[in-house]
């Protein structure tokens, strides 16, 4: 009899080791915790402080000038400085809509809660549980592998 447990699945229910995530967050201090954390976790993990710098970043790896080629998942934080989040992964789905990717903020309201709603995306309220947090992430990438797509292909690092 087939079950949804994940020990039953092994396969479909392990994280996606290796995966590259990329981390926006302007918050110096929570941005390095979580990247230990997700470096910890067997993820690949590049970061970056703010919008623009978000941007850079996905331009560096960019493969075929699609800009979130080489990406798994993108995690960003609501409100930082220079672009805003939501404009970001619009913009990013409107580029390549299979990215997943992650929302975080301090604000438990409704607007932002539909918002990520409408593009797809877990929203994380500040402060959560790092379990959560590891839970959300690993939910993410495996809805992405049981939909049949393959990892992002590796493209070299900016230098």
């Amino acid at each position: 009899m087939a079950t949804n447990r994940p020990e039953d699945h092994p396969a479909l229910f392990a994280p996606r080791r290796g995966a590259r995530i990329l981390l926006a967050d302007d918050d110096e201090e929570l941005r390095t915790l979580l990247a230990v954390i997700l470096h910890g976790e067997g993820y690949e993990v590049q970061t970056a402080p703010g919008g623009v710098g978000f941007l850079r970043l996905l331009g560096c790896i960019a493969l075929d000038g699609s800009p979130s080629d080489g990406v798994d998942l993108l995690i960003t934080e609501l409100d930082m400085p220079s672009r805003a989040s939501l404009e970001l992964i619009s913009a990013l789905r409107e580029a390549q809509g299979s990215t997943p990717a992650i929302l975080m903020s301090n604000r438990p309201d409704s607007e932002v809660s539909a918002a990520a709603s409408k593009l797809q995306v877990p929203h994380l309220v500040k402060p959560f549980a790092l379990e959560a947090f590891t839970r959300t992430v690993g939910g993410v990438l495996m809805a992405r592998a049981a939909g049949g797509e393959a990892p992002a292909p590796r493209v070299p690092r900016c230098a």
